[in-house]
């Protein structure tokens, strides 16, 4: 437990040592994430939404569904989102090919760490 302080105050007070926990904290945590999510879903396209709001989640789902039923087909793609009522608000628009994932909240935010930092542009 001391030594846990130690560390903490260590990091805090060194930049480049914060900035490799930084690193290895999120990005890392993200890519893990990122590769167990396409290991699952054989590879498929992820769409994170990543905000918990009910209304930009509703919104989410129905751009999904009308994609879903307009000429622009979504095809092998997963709908993650952050949290149960995320899930929850998702599911009530029943979008038939695109399954819906549920991720922690930490899951969703070290993705969006991920995506914010380390892949290409």
């Amino acid at each position: 437990m001391l030594i846990g302080k130690i560390m903490q105050i260590c990091i805090a007070r060194s930049s480049l040592l914060h900035i490799l926990y930084s690193f290895y904290g999120e990005v890392l945590k993200g890519y893990f994430t990122y590769k167990r999510l396409k290991q699952k879903t054989d590879g498929a396209k992820i769409f994170l939404q990543y905000y918990q709001g009910t209304g930009d989640v509703y919104l989410s789902s129905a751009y999904m569904k009308y994609c879903e039923q307009g000429q622009s087909k979504i095809e092998n793609a997963v709908f993650a989102v952050n949290g149960t009522n995320a899930y929850k608000v998702a599911s009530l628009l029943e979008i038939r090919n695109v399954p819906i994932i549920k991720l922690t909240k930490k899951e969703a935010y070290s993705l969006v760490h991920l995506t914010s930092t380390a892949l290409p542009k």
